[in-house]
């Protein structure tokens, strides 16, 4: 039999915000929409404090979260005292093709306040028209986040679907 070489798998697990970094993270950012007064900046800090909730709560990854349209999301409200969902239609993935999801209690809650702040949206608009990657990038710096403490890898906005995906997994049953 010939000689196989040893198979080495590498587990590269992308940086993720553990529950204290997480909030950390968000209560900087909000901090940071309060301090500013340059209405501009206040708006463009509060759509990023949107968007960062938005990710984690959907895990949906970047590129989608950016393309996803008013029109396909649906607010679905449950019984009585239990958290409503977000149901997301026509979800353009990194491979082209279209599918769906689920967003948990926080998306739902960001998804009022865009549509709060944005009274005269139309159907095909976008949720998030702007990539607030440099916004991302200075708060990260601003609280000592830019790197992984465990892995020292850096991170960036793609951490913040891994930090859904962690919290989900960490608060499921199975």
């Amino acid at each position: 039999l010939p000689i196989f070489p040893e198979q080495r798998i590498q587990s590269e697990v992308r940086p993720w915000f553990p529950p204290d970094e997480w909030k950390l993270l968000i209560k900087s950012s909000r901090s940071r929409i309060k301090e500013t007064n340059h209405p501009r900046v206040r708006d463009d800090r509060q759509t990023l404090h949107d968007f960062l909730i938005f990710m984690v709560h959907s895990c949906l990854r970047v590129g989608e979260c950016l393309s996803l349209r008013y029109k396909d999301v649906e607010v679905v409200k449950k019984k009585p005292f239990e958290k409503s969902i977000l149901r997301l239609r026509n979800i353009r993935g990194k491979r082209g093709k279209e599918g769906s999801g689920t967003g948990l209690f926080g998306a739902v809650r960001v998804f009022e306040r865009l549509e709060k702040r944005n009274p005269k949206h139309n159907d095909d608009d976008l949720l998030f028209p702007t990539n607030h990657n440099r916004g991302f990038a200075e708060l990260l710096k601003a609280t000592g986040l830019k790197f992984d403490s465990d892995t020292g890898r850096e991170r960036n906005q793609k951490s913040l679907r891994t930090t859904g995906i962690m919290y989900r997994c960490m608060n499921s049953k199975n």
